[in-house]
């Protein structure tokens, strides 16, 4: 039985996975600003993504551990499945040589075969992180009071690790930037934390838990002030403009350029960017968000995995012939155009038996 579809989630869900397929292997030219804007709120997807898992699985009225096991053994499984077909894809695309050896750490235990890009797995890889991290974080918050206090600690924890530390490294780098004056790198604070791994990844997730618990009154708090409607919109404004400035105080340039903004998902800015989505379409609706939620919202696993795919062979054996034609609108057609593909080949194997794990 398919569970009851939450519309405005679906609505975030279907605007994330269209800006994660937008920012992988683009075909913008380097000196696009406007492709630059659309890169660096790319960096709100995957968190938007985390905050509603994490909000879904705490909002669970029960935990069961046959059902937990049971999922956490799908999506490794899936995890394993997806990482044959794309050593597949790539063995008929180019020459690859392995051991034995190599290949089972690449199948069991998170290793890579180069040049098998499998890049977009390290989301899975963070979910699963998440997922272990799961039993512990429903508990604390079924709890009590102090059970949730306790879980805010440890998302305080993440946040301190993954999101603070980076922060204040930032201003410090900024500081000896502009002053000229050489100053030490802090971030080895963060081996202190008990949960370094995806912590900033697991701030986000665990974050989710309490944006779904006191999602109505944080409406209600923004909806109270006389303009609040337009509060997610400038975060999403700020968050955006400040992951800017930071691209180009490690680049010099506000153009594209073909550089992707280091450690993106480690900034206070793309905490910022991503509320600024999750409540803007909260809060918003309209028809294009109920299109949105209707035909791409319920297909974001499939979109996930098979878009990566679609996308290294275009790269392969297409974008050679379009290297001079790059825009931002090229780009924007690239993304509809592979979305369109991946939903249908989500519907056809959701029809499969078994196999439709792969897709959900």
């Amino acid at each position: 039985m398919e569970k009851e579809r939450i519309e405005y989630l679906d609505t975030i869900k279907g605007i994330c996975i269209l800006l994660v397929v937008f920012c992988h292997f683009t075909v913008l030219p380097s000196h696009t600003y406007i492709g630059n804007i659309f890169m660096s709120m790319a960096w709100g997807a995957v968190p938007c993504f985390m905050m509603i898992s994490g909000g879904l699985m705490h909002a669970s009225p029960a935990f069961y551990w046959k059902k937990y096991i049971f999922k956490f053994l799908r999506l490794y499984s899936a995890l394993i499945i997806w990482k044959i077909i794309y050593l597949l894809v790539h063995f008929f695309i180019m020459e690859i040589s392995f051991s034995k050896t190599e290949l089972i750490k690449y199948l069991f235990f998170f290793g890579d075969i180069p040049p098998v890009n499998t890049g977009v797995m390290w989301y899975i890889n963070a979910y699963l992180t998440a997922l272990l991290l799961y039993p512990v974080s429903y508990f604390l918050f079924h709890t009590d009071k102090q059970g949730k206090k306790l879980l805010f600690f440890l998302l305080t924890i993440c946040f301190f690790s993954g999101i603070f530390i980076p922060f204040c490294n930032f201003l410090l780098e900024l500081f000896s930037k502009t002053t000229g004056w050489s100053i030490i790198d802090i971030s080895g604070l963060k081996s202190i934390s008990p949960l370094t791994n995806y912590s900033s990844i697991l701030f986000y997730f665990l974050l989710g838990a309490f944006l779904f618990e006191y999602e109505n009154q944080l409406k209600h708090n923004i909806s109270a002030y006389k303009y609040g409607k337009f509060i997610p919109a400038i975060m999403i404004l700020l968050g955006t403009i400040n992951l800017l400035f930071i691209k180009y105080m490690q680049t010099g340039s506000l153009q594209w350029n073909g550089i992707y903004l280091a450690d993106g998902y480690n900034r206070l800015s793309t905490v910022l960017l991503a509320l600024g989505i999750y409540f803007f379409f909260t809060i918003h609706k309209g028809k294009a968000c109920d299109w949105i939620a209707k035909c791409i919202g319920p297909y974001t696993m499939g979109i996930y995995y098979i878009h990566y795919l679609l996308l290294i062979v275009c790269n392969t054996f297409l974008y050679q012939y379009l290297s001079g034609y790059y825009s931002f609108i090229l780009n924007c057609i690239k993304t509809l155009f592979i979305t369109f593909i991946c939903i249908l080949s989500t519907i056809l194997i959701r029809k499969i038996p078994i196999v439709k794990m792969l897709v959900k």
